[in-house]
């Protein structure tokens, strides 16, 4: 792996909105090149922690370090992968890969863009598609577009907000697979949300549990990988997690 991840220091950090508490002082720190899931109910601050990582909602109070520097703002070096894949109609596959750089990246020269482009989408498996029309690809497609999106700039960070939520079963897998090589060879921080137990355990270094705002649990998961969904320590981790959400522990 690659030495390209960075730190994360969550201190305190608390998120309202009006008189709802979303977030009530959270502490979290993540390793260089660390996977993370979060897991938890509907409504529990998953969306919103994201959210705040990537710059895209102040915190009420506390504070996120990135390295050692505080968030204020959307970052370059912090890209998002979205439920939906969001691909811009207009734009072909390569040129809707080429967004994901920066506005000074975008300026040079159009045929290094057009090959750095090309060689992402070969990365994630859609060479022969760079000059499609999003409106033609699979869903499963579009993901794999949206991804190589976000790690054309290289990323130290990279969050994941449920974006294999609307796949089926096997394209869950092979996106499984792909974010995990992709992962390895780039090094990157990786938080994922996802109210799948499951797709947590099989991607991640801590499953982190979210309930009313804060952490209720923080595993590590230390299977290598690939985990099989039939091993036996997958399961009873599996088990164990679910068991708290449903207030069984």
């Amino acid at each position: 792996m690659s030495n390209q991840g960075i730190h994360i220091q969550v201190s305190e950090l608390n998120k309202s909105f009006g008189t709802e508490q979303v977030l009530t002082d959270l502490d979290l720190t993540a390793k260089q090149g660390e996977f993370i899931s979060i897991v938890g109910r509907s409504g529990c601050g998953k969306s919103t922690f994201l959210r705040l990582l990537a710059g895209l909602e102040k915190p009420t109070t506390g504070e996120i370090l990135i390295g050692d520097e505080k968030i204020v703002g959307i970052r370059n070096e912090v890209r998002v992968m979205f439920q939906e894949a969001r691909l811009l109609p207009w734009l072909t596959v390569l040129e809707n890969v080429v967004v994901g750089l920066s506005k000074t990246k975008q300026k040079k020269d159009k045929k290094e863009l057009r090959a750095l482009a090309a060689e992402m989408l070969e990365q994630v498996g859609l060479k022969g598609k760079e000059n499609e029309w999003p409106s033609v690809l699979s869903g499963g497609q579009k993901q794999r577009v949206a991804l190589a999106r976000a790690l054309i700039s290289k990323p130290k960070l990279l969050l994941l907000d449920e974006p294999l939520g609307a796949l089926d079963a096997f394209t869950r897998l092979e996106m499984h697979q792909l974010i995990q090589k992709l992962w390895k060879e780039q090094g990157f921080t990786a938080f994922l949300v996802t109210h799948d137990v499951s797709e947590a355990i099989a991607l991640a270094d801590r499953v982190v549990l979210l309930e009313r705002g804060n952490i209720a649990m923080d595993l590590t998961v230390p299977m290598e990988r690939p985990r099989g969904r039939d091993d036996h320590d997958v399961t009873e981790l599996e088990q164990k997690v679910i068991d708290r959400v449903m207030q069984k522990t």
